[in-house]
């Protein structure tokens, strides 16, 4: 999503952004820095659109955890809803 969805902060309660990184579609970065919630994520980077994969990154896939938005979340949440291996999971405190 190029342009930052308008949602609750309640959609991350008890999170501490401050320590998870955003990654964003290229040439968003500044949309993003600006708009409410997502401005408290502890660091805004962009990516191209383009997805590649190497082999080793497939043996990595269900590890790895992505929000509902398709951002990858590098430190895992305290609690909200993530997916991961192809596993919707809710998480709570």
């Amino acid at each position: 999503v190029t342009e930052p969805l308008t949602i609750d902060a309640k959609v991350f309660y008890g999170m501490q952004l401050g320590n998870v990184k955003l990654t964003v579609p290229a040439g968003s970065k500044s949309l993003y820095e600006q708009a409410e919630v997502w401005k408290n994520f502890g660091s805004i980077v962009e990516s191209s659109t383009d997805i590649t994969l190497t082999e080793a990154d497939v043996d990595k896939a269900s590890d790895v955890m992505f929000g509902l938005s398709g951002a990858i979340i590098e430190t895992r949440p305290e609690s909200g809803i993530f997916i991961q291996g192809r596993k919707k999971m809710i998480i709570t405190k």
